[in-house]
Parts: C-alpha cells; structure tokens; sequence
C-alpha cells in the first residue's frame, strides 16, 4: 500500500496541532516545547509539501503480513495503489520475517 505522509503520521497520533494558549500562562516552557514539536509536525504533514510525500508499506514475511491490512490503522487514508503490478517483484520468503526499509544510496552510512 502506498500512503501520504500526512496519513501515515496522522494516523500515529502526529498532527501538528497547537498546544492549548492556557498551557503558556500555567507552564510556559512546556507550552514552548509543545509549540515547536506542533509546528515541526504541521511541516512534516502540511498538504502540497511534505505531507505529500508517499510511503510504501510492505510486509515482509507471514509475522508481519497482518501489521498492514487492519483499516483502523490508517481509516482516512487514501488508497494510491491496491493491487500490484503484473511485474511486480515476488513476495518475501516467508525465512525472513521483519520489515525491510529500503534506504537510498546517498543515506546509507
């Protein structure tokens, strides 16, 4: 499956929403600390930036098939890719349970 940006971290609770104004009269530095962790997760999930960034979840192994199909995980997210092409690579060999990240060349350290 393949998600937004903004999906996938809203549906892990990351929202970017802005911390009550009453938090800054009680406990300012809280209240600061909450805002600068909102406006860094609006800019991960804004529309038309970073939200809109794609991520592809696949399983790898039979243990971890069941971690991608629950609706409820993700209930608003749109569904960009339901089937897999016809050359689609094969499915994981069920003797290498986990997730497999794929990191680019340039990342890789």
């Amino acid at each position: 499956r393949v998600l937004t940006q903004h999906a996938a971290l809203h549906a892990l609770g990351i929202t970017g929403v802005r911390p009550p104004l009453t938090l800054a009269s009680s406990d300012p530095a809280r209240y600061v600390r909450a805002l600068a962790r909102a406006g860094e997760a609006a800019e991960l999930t804004a529309p038309g930036g970073l939200g809109d960034f794609g991520w592809l979840l696949q399983p790898a192994g039979p243990a971890q098939a069941d971690l991608l199909e629950p609706r409820e995980l993700f209930p608003d997210a749109p569904e960009l890719s339901a089937e897999p092409s016809a050359g689609a690579p094969p499915e994981p060999s069920p003797r290498a349970p986990g997730l497999l990240v794929d990191v680019p060349d340039h990342e890789e350290h």
